[in-house]
């Protein structure tokens, strides 16, 4: 296949210690990102952390597209005015990473898609804030089916499409997903869309207006394929605008 057919992807990773060196700290990454890209057609690049500006740049003029991943909780000061709070589950370097790398791609049009934590990402890039804990915010259904206790695959809710979106087409008025997170979006950012939303009101998909392609889904459809194969179609259409964005 011709290079200019696959476009380049970058997948941020976070930080992580080693269980096998006595903890010497490393930059993880999910495997089922790399493996689903790569079976659509795209060459996934591994964004790794303690870049400066100079070098993240670098890599960001280098790629066709950004993929944003799941994983830790956001600095809360992050999206709470006047908060000073770092969460001990919250990994500043791949706070800033991605920020930077998702207001980069939102000002320069570059195609972009982000699950789980990538939805809240793309939210706070834009102003918007996080729930910290839906647990506490009187959900109405359980959203944190979290491996290992559950499947990756396990779809534990419906969630309702909003007509005339970018996922409406491809899945009509409601879709079920799985679910494997207890934060969520609160207010919603500055020209985001708001696609789809759970039982309990919560956004679970955003889409940047005016711009080419900017998804964000609170599951996992890349842990979906199996059970639905019309997931499929958002990893199409993302292929499809980051080979747009390289032949611009």
């Amino acid at each position: 296949m011709m290079s200019e057919l696959r476009p380049m992807i970058g997948i941020p990773t976070w930080s992580d210690v080693s269980q096998v060196y006595s903890g010497v700290p490393l930059s993880g990454i999910n495997q089922s990102y790399i493996s689903t890209l790569q079976k659509v057609g795209a060459i996934p690049i591994l964004i790794p952390l303690g870049l400066d500006t100079t070098s993240l740049r670098g890599i960001f003029q280098r790629i066709d597209g950004l993929f944003l991943g799941g994983g830790s909780d956001i600095a809360p000061r992050l999206y709470e005015k006047g908060s000073r709070e770092v969460l001990d589950t919250s990994d500043l370097e791949r706070d800033w990473v991605e920020l930077t790398l998702t207001r980069w791609a939102l000002d320069e049009n570059m195609p972009m898609l982000g699950v789980c934590r990538g939805i809240q990402v793309m939210n706070v890039a834009c102003g918007g804030t996080l729930h910290r804990d839906l647990r506490n915010h009187g959900s109405g259904i359980k959203h944190d089916y979290i491996f290992p206790h559950y499947k990756r695959d396990r779809i534990s809710h419906n969630v309702s499409i909003a007509e005339g979106c970018y996922l409406h087409g491809i899945f009509g008025d409601m879709l079920s997903v799985n679910s494997m997170h207890y934060q969520g979006v609160a207010d919603v950012g500055a020209g985001l869309q708001v696609m789809a939303t759970s039982e309990d009101g919560l956004p679970e998909a955003l889409a940047a207006q005016s711009h080419i392609f900017a998804l964000g889904f609170q599951w996992h459809p890349e842990e979906l394929l199996k059970n639905d194969a019309r997931n499929a179609a958002i990893f199409d259409d993302f292929l499809q605008a980051a080979r747009s964005h390289w032949r611009n």
